[in-house]
């Protein structure tokens, strides 16, 4: 009888770990030619003796966050709105990056897949479509010119006559829905997604920074759609 007991109380503590909730994070990290990205710290634009750079601010919308439970993919966030930029104000906050709480789950989670970007759908809305909890009730991130939001945003200012004073602001902001790219890598507890900055702008030739320091009108999707491309070559899924 004792020993029926035992083993019934065994098989109970089993089955209860086995059912405990886990919870689901990245960290997203920026870099800069390999480097922790540190905002306002001077970088080289582009190639060998580039531009000197700073960057003040870098976030973006993600959509569709998927997860592989138990082999079966999961929607857990319809959309999320990712500023890195307080994230990265300093070199240990940097290397820590921005921690992403994703949900929480029992199962055995084995991939992670997200878009850069929103949906078609997402975008053919509005942020008075929304609550103000929702991340796309920001009226900041919206252009009613373009009828879209902005999905991607990079800040800060360059020096392009290289007279050691920063004199020109970057502002490059990327919508429409040419510009969303979807991404996927494998899962584990300790991933970091990471973005090289470098490799974004110069991902087989150098952005054309001197003649595109903003991207403000539809006249210049194409630049948007450039970059877009480009974190392809930036990105890096870190187990």
């Amino acid at each position: 009888m004792k020993i029926t007991i035992l083993l019934l109380l065994s098989v109970l503590m089993f089955t209860s770990c086995g059912d405990e909730e886990k919870d689901l994070s990245v960290a997203f990290n920026l870099e800069y030619d390999d480097q922790p990205l540190v905002m306002f710290q001077e970088y080289e634009f582009g190639e060998e003796g580039g531009f000197p750079v700073e960057f003040s601010r870098i976030s973006f919308y993600i959509s569709e966050v998927e997860m592989t439970v138990d082999g079966q993919k999961e929607l857990f966030r319809e959309v999320d709105y990712i500023d890195l930029t307080e994230s990265h104000s300093t070199l240990e906050k940097a290397e820590e990056g921005f921690i992403y709480e994703i949900g929480t789950t029992k199962g055995d989670v084995t991939d992670i897949s997200f878009n850069f970007g929103l949906t078609a759908a997402q975008n053919a809305t509005v942020p008075a479509d929304y609550p103000s909890t929702n991340a796309l009730s920001r009226t900041s991130e919206y252009w009613s010119g373009w009828e879209s939001y902005v999905m991607m945003k990079f800040e800060g200012n360059i020096d392009l006559d290289r007279d050691g004073v920063k004199e020109k602001g970057i502002a490059l902001h990327l919508g429409t829905d040419s510009v969303m790219r979807p991404t996927s890598g494998t899962y584990s507890d300790d991933l970091a997604i990471t973005l090289d900055i470098q490799k974004v702008f110069n991902c087989g030739e150098v952005f054309d920074i001197e003649n595109t320091t903003q991207i403000h009108n539809l006249s210049q999707v194409e630049k948007s759609e450039q970059l877009a491309d480009n974190i392809a070559c930036g990105l890096e899924y870190v187990n």
